[in-house]
């Protein structure tokens, strides 16, 4: 009994202990290049002192694993009833993770300086992490991620290199197969992070070729026998071990240890951006400052005291299923004895006359002798309490509360519910979620540099990335180490979900009683490239025909030759050809604005032919004067229509020459 509560002090008095003086025992630095009897020995160490809290936290995995799947109750415990329930968990849970992941987590790049230089090398790393986002089906291992952080206490990502692939993936792992120091509060902290892998005999022979001799020695001749090892990761190196078999042991390969000195290389860049250069040369070999552990983990609800968090809302509601699935029950059971029961009396009829009357009831029934009401009574059923079902909504409402997940962030409506109600509980729940939300966009932000990390070390050479374009045309992107520049730096904007909700219902009232301009609506559906969808809107409104013509028509459209976009087309062809085509007599915006488009392609851009780019400027300065001289001998008609009048001002702006 004293032994157990010395062991119930130590653990409350556990955050005291941090505050004494003096060591607790003597332990040798833990390095790579220590002996390798010496590495497993501390290996085994780290091991044994965590393995309290990660079999204290399998415990708990491993029980909301079940409430979630539905299968926390024992079903041979149920002779005679149902074992019913009604997994408000799961309802609620997906609910909430269909809201946080419901919109991609695009990053924002921030370019290194206010260079024109640096704002395109901002667009092809947005570019690239968009691109690598979609590769990796990160969408579907983000609401994995999700889940796990609520179900298991932890989420885990993890980056590796994959020599078959040639580039990096992002693994997501199963929380039970990390076991982390018990003292971390997060990745960069802890002292080690241990993965439990398990691959065949021969797997194990391919990748450690070295240590063929002591694995057949140690698991026999049997190629395809399974063979669990462990990975353990500290910041600064790897170590690959079975048993007592060392099989291998390296720096950390995520890390380019080139660089040497890392705050003189900080101070060389912050220089040299002060200057406002705009060509800054790369200097460092790394976009995180130090080392890390490749693994991402996403704790929701932390006090601080482990990497786990110390609850989370899931668990919260766990008493609240257990009631419910007990109110479930009591109903269940009420409802079978919802017609009450006959009783028959032995003294006036026989068991066999009983089985006869019970096969059919509306058969009459003949006694001998003796008062029918003696030989077969009626038990009325009991009418079950109100108290009860009340307490099944209440329960439920309270799961609701407990998660953020009422009927009204489901997308049901009650009878008695007002508009004004909806709302507030609405808001309620988003308010909660976004709880969540912050922290898993600051893990975000870490994700996106690993992506950038990985890069700057591994893509030494070229990628060529095919990109999704313009109305599904296929686009190329060329990326390289050389294209991160140093100084660059990459968030994840925080999505306040209650505040957008009610952003974007203020955005709708504002447009439809004309108090919002269309950048703005636009803004507020944070819809991509908010400005050109804008301008589209403004033109379609001004000139539908217009319109039609810059943004629904391209030389495939029947009669496309015959617009001025076409037109433009048509010429561009010509002069590639290196012909001299006159400028064209009915030219507009539209026109000009298609040879704009195209002198901008790399195509054009890569023209080395002298005489072709200075026929293209010859050819669009001849059209530029001669929409000057149309618009300035026209002017607005006094019969114009209307829509045509508020056109002409925008056409009569004075048109910048296109650079070539």
């Amino acid at each position: 009994m004293a032994n157990i509560l010395s062991k119930i002090s130590n653990f409350f008095n556990k955050d005291d202990q941090i505050v004494t003086e003096g060591s607790e025992e003597q332990r040798e630095l833990l390095t790579v290049t220590m002996e390798d009897v010496e590495l497993v020995r501390e290996i085994d160490s780290d091991i044994e002192n965590s393995k309290g809290l990660y079999a204290d936290m399998k415990t708990i995995q491993d029980e909301n694993e079940k409430y979630y799947l539905g299968k926390q109750l024992d079903k041979g415990c149920f002779d005679y009833e149902l074992p019913t329930d009604q997994n408000i968990l799961y309802r609620n849970l997906e609910t909430i993770l269909s809201i946080i992941t419901s919109k991609r987590k695009e990053p924002i790049v921030l370019p290194a300086q206010d260079t024109d230089e640096s704002k395109e090398l901002r667009d092809k790393n947005q570019q690239y992490l968009s691109w690598k986002w979609s590769d990796e089906d990160m969408s579907i291992k983000y609401e994995d991620w999700a889940r796990q952080a609520y179900l298991y206490r932890i989420g885990v990502l993890k980056v590796r290199w994959d020599l078959k692939k040639d580039d990096y993936v992002i693994e997501l792992k199963r929380p039970q197969r990390i076991l982390i120091d018990k003292d971390a509060t997060d990745e960069y902290d802890s002292k080690f992070i241990v993965e439990f892998r398990q691959n065949s005999l021969n797997d194990l022979i391919d990748m450690f070729p070295k240590r063929k001799g002591d694995l057949m020695a140690s698991y026999g001749p049997k190629l395809g026998t399974l063979v669990n090892y462990i990975e353990y990761w500290t910041n600064d190196f790897v170590v690959f071990k079975v048993g007592n078999i060392i099989l291998a042991k390296k720096p950390n390969p995520n890390w380019n240890w080139d660089e040497k000195d890392r705050k003189q290389a900080l101070a060389k860049v912050r220089t040299k951006m002060k200057t406002k250069d705009k060509k800054l040369k790369n200097v460092l070999l790394n976009y995180f400052n130090e080392p890390r552990k490749p693994y991402i983990i996403l704790s929701l609800k932390n006090l601080g005291k482990t990497i786990y968090a110390d609850t989370t809302d899931f668990e919260q509601a766990k008493v609240g299923q257990d009631i419910v699935n007990r109110r479930k029950r009591q109903i269940d059971k009420a409802s079978i004895h919802a017609l009450g029961r006959d009783v028959i009396s032995g003294s006036y009829i026989s068991k066999d006359e009983a089985k006869k009357m019970i096969s059919n009831p509306n058969s009459p029934i003949w006694l001998e002798k003796g008062n029918a009401n003696d030989a077969v009574t009626h038990i009325s059923p009991q009418v079950i309490s109100p108290v009860v079902l009340q307490d099944l909504q209440d329960t439920k409402q309270e799961m609701d509360s407990t998660m953020g997940a009422h009927g009204t962030t489901r997308g049901e409506q009650g009878s008695a519910e007002t508009a004004t109600g909806r709302n507030l509980l609405r808001e309620g729940d988003l308010g909660r979620i976004d709880l969540a939300v912050r922290r898993i966009d600051k893990k975000l932000e870490l994700l996106y540099g690993w992506m950038v990390q990985m890069a700057k070390v591994y893509y030494d050479d070229t990628h060529f990335i095919k990109l999704l374009g313009a109305e599904g045309a296929a686009d190329y992107l060329e990326y390289s180490s050389d294209d991160i520049e140093d100084g660059m730096e990459i968030i994840v904007k925080s999505e306040m979900t209650a505040y957008k909700a009610t952003q974007r219902a203020e955005a709708q009232e504002r447009m439809a009683a004309g108090l919002l301009d269309p950048l703005g609506y636009m803004e507020a559906f944070e819809v991509s490239n908010p400005k050109e969808q804008a301008r589209r809107m403004v033109m379609y409104a001004l000139d539908p025909k217009l319109y039609l013509a810059t943004f629904l028509m391209d030389e495939n459209t029947p009669g496309a030759e015959t617009t001025s976009v076409g037109k433009a087309q048509e010429e561009q062809k010509a002069m590639m050809d290196g012909e001299m085509v006159p400028p064209f007599q009915a030219v507009d915006r539209a026109h000009l604005e298609e040879h704009g488009k195209f002198i901008k392609k790399p195509l054009f851009q890569r023209l080395e032919d002298v005489a072709i780019k200075s026929n293209f400027q010859s050819h669009i300065q001849q059209e530029i004067d001669q929409l000057k001289q149309l618009t300035q001998s026209v002017g607005p008609s006094q019969t114009a229509h209307p829509m045509q009048q508020q056109q002409m001002p925008m056409q009569a702006q004075p048109m910048a020459q296109p650079q070539i």
